[in-house]
């Protein structure tokens, strides 16, 4: 066997694995990023100080990157105004600011974020004795309501019924699909899972979380067998000689499997299953929805999700509520 990268034909019938191919080279391009991303942050010393006790807390890279990107987005908006310190700054600038983003079409879940970010910021600086006033005590968070269902698990199974598992590349995706919804593990905890995670034969796999917390998730019995297959047959072609590879997921390029084309994927495969709205996050929603529909206990469905608090739980309940509620219209007890 040579440590070539396998043609498509070798592999599959082509229905995404060229969409997967095209996204990965956006991941370097500059476009790709966010507007703003280099600028510095507002506060210069106390937001650098800020930022490192987060890291010093075990916030993800990825949160403390968006928190300095927040405050950058912040300092490009009140320098020019003469904020240059956060003592200088008002409840009138931050609005300004908030109301800036809106009027240039940012989305409400993004200023919410930001609003988030920046009470955060100043929250700390008053604890710290660093403002006489917090400026942004008083700023609203204008929550998005809209409620975003759960796919039913009709819509999941047409969706497992999609990769054709006679191909290599189909038999990994059914393997990665059925593994999403009987874990509700995150897309990145997906992606960072190697082969030495899994526990077949307990049916288990270990994943790290949020944190760097770990915790054992277990399989479904359709997982287990299709993860067993995957292993066996599929993931040695797909690696070639590159025996030393650690990463369970194998892309057709023989390396690990990146979070464009893990998204890919799943929208490919749902666009075929007529079923939309599905992403790996709605896999994960699925698994949790579901799970309390057939009667688990929400501390298990927490537990499971790796959440600190059953707050984090309140859209999931609020669905299965929703769903009693349309049963017992439907039922009618009592007449």
């Amino acid at each position: 066997m040579t440590d070539k990268p396998l043609k498509e034909n070798d592999l599959t019938d082509n229905r995404y694995t060229e969409a997967e191919a095209k996204i990965r080279p956006c991941v370097e391009k500059p476009g790709r990023r966010r507007k703003n991303s280099g600028a510095q942050p507002f506060g210069g010393e106390e937001a650098t100080q800020w930022l490192q006790i987060l890291a010093a807390r075990r916030y993800r890279q990825a949160t403390i990157r968006a928190y300095a990107g927040t405050l950058g987005q912040l300092g490009v908006f009140l320098v020019p105004r003469g904020r240059t310190r956060a003592s200088d700054v008002t409840e009138s600038d931050l609005t300004a600011w908030l109301a800036a983003l809106a009027e240039r079409g940012t989305s409400s879940n993004t200023i919410l974020s930001y609003t988030k970010v920046v009470r955060l910021w100043f929250c700390w600086l008053e604890a710290q004795g660093r403002l006489f006033l917090n400026p942004a005590a008083e700023l609203i968070l204008h929550r998005e309501r809209k409620l975003l269902p759960a796919p039913t698990q009709a819509q999941i199974s047409a969706l497992l019924a999609v990769p054709d598992v006679a191909r290599p590349l189909g038999l990994r995706d059914r393997a990665i699909l059925e593994t999403m919804y009987a874990t509700a593990a995150r897309r990145e905890e997906m992606l960072r899972l190697n082969l030495a995670d899994l526990d077949l034969d307990n049916a288990t796999m270990r994943v790290t979380g949020k944190g760097g917390h770990e915790r054992v998730l277990p399989l479904t019995t359709p997982a287990v067998k299709w993860l067993s297959e995957y292993i066996q047959t599929v993931r040695p072609r797909l690696l070639g000689l590159r025996l030393n590879e650690s990463a369970l997921w194998i892309d057709r390029r023989r390396k690990r499997l990146d979070a464009q084309a893990l998204v890919a994927l799943v929208k490919t495969h749902a666009k075929t299953a007529g079923v939309t709205g599905i992403s790996p996050h709605a896999l994960r929603r699925a698994c949790a929805t579901h799970l309390l529909q057939n009667g688990a206990h929400p501390v298990q469905v927490q537990t499971l999700l790796g959440h600190v608090s059953l707050r984090s739980l309140r859209h999931y309940l609020r669905l299965t509520i929703q769903d009693v509620q349309a049963m017992h219209r439907k039922t009618k007890p009592g007449k």
